[in-house]
């Protein structure tokens, strides 16, 4: 991995502060100049996780392959887009203008899908340019409008995007320059961001994106000000928001995943022992839902469940779990993948 894909790496699982287990085993093997599994043992020995490394060099594996896949998914969809829309214009001026409004339809739906603003407003210039030729004078100025209105829209969608993002990304590095609040100065410093007014609610937020930001937020600073309660409820609506819907879901899974995972971190000591479970094992129905196979779902689910096990006492069942989670790990080969591309990884 490059500088930029750590540095994305970080942005990718951060929000839940520095003390998961995988940010530790990323950080102490990141400092490795060349990959010491031994040295790994040591700097963790007497804490649960270290007796299944394994499991969670697995999860780690895959979380980290899912932030190149974000990291790299934006350029893919570009191209795609961008593609679209040169063959277009090819199309376009050979004079084959149905075929060229199939093209274009779905260059829109790809950049609205993908909430990709900038593209979908290029489109719609485009649209403006067609309707000319397309309609006479008594329907053009209808027309005009109708367009005109949706570049509204656009516009004031990929506004609102942008404003939380960039009040997301000074929550991430005040976190990154401070810390928990330590003192009434720094909890100030927090609520100023929290305090501005597209954070007052929900229904703020104009995009899939933006509420997402939205929902992040509020988890991040309600996790690192110690209101763990208050963290999980706005976990448990952000997961209902991206189960919504199918289209949602489908696009937001590998979010999904991390979501999950990370309730299940706050949600101990404030949940019942009952719903813990329930937690857990909706990581594994994903993986049996997902097609193809979610395999970080799966290791996700052995991780949580063997770190749940071992904190109750229930150590006959862990060994239990233990091995069903090697013999699945051993199936998929994934193991001796990761040995292979630790150096690489992390070089």
């Amino acid at each position: 991995m490059n500088k930029l894909e750590k540095r994305h790496f970080k942005l990718f699982t951060s929000g839940y502060g520095n003390n998961n287990n995988y940010i530790r085993l990323f950080d102490t093997i990141n400092k490795q100049v060349v990959y010491n599994e031994k040295k790994i043992l040591d700097k963790f020995k007497g804490e649960t996780f270290a007796k299944q490394l394994h499991v969670l060099k697995n999860y780690l594996y895959h979380l980290i392959l899912k932030s190149l896949r974000s990291y790299n998914s934006e350029d893919r969809i570009n191209n795609k887009i961008r593609s679209l829309l040169d063959n277009y214009e090819i199309v376009y001026d050979k004079k084959l203008y149905h075929q060229a409004e199939k093209i274009l339809s779905k260059a829109k739906t790809l950049a609205r899908e993908h909430e990709h603003f900038p593209y979908a407003l290029e489109i719609s210039n485009i649209e403006e340019n067609m309707v000319r030729n397309k309609y006479d004078l008594e329907k053009l100025e209808e027309q005009y409008e109708v367009i005109y209105q949706d570049q509204k829209t656009l516009i004031k969608k990929f506004v609102n995007r942008q404003e939380y993002q960039k009040l997301h990304n000074a929550l991430a590095l005040l976190q990154k320059k401070k810390g928990r609040p330590r003192n009434s100065n720094d909890l100030d410093l927090y609520k100023n961001i929290l305090n501005h007014p597209l954070y007052n609610d929900v229904s703020e937020a104009l995009s899939d994106s933006a509420v997402g930001s939205f929902y992040s937020s509020h988890v991040l600073f309600n996790h690192l000000t110690g209101n763990r309660k208050k963290s999980l409820d706005f976990l448990n609506r952000q997961i209902s928001f991206i189960e919504d819907g199918p289209q949602r879901k489908a696009r937001f899974l590998d979010d999904l995943i991390i979501i999950m995972g990370n309730r299940i971190t706050i949600s101990r000591g404030v949940v019942t022992i009952p719903e813990t479970i329930e937690f857990i094992n909706e990581l594994k129905s994903i993986y049996e839902q997902s097609s193809p196979k979610n395999e970080m779902a799966l290791t996700l689910y052995y991780l949580y469940r063997l770190d749940f096990l071992c904190l109750n006492g229930l150590f006959h069942e862990a060994q239990d779990v233990a091995k069903e989670a090697e013999r699945w790990i051993s199936k998929i080969a994934v193991v001796t993948a990761i040995g292979n591309a630790e150096i690489r990884l992390y070089s």
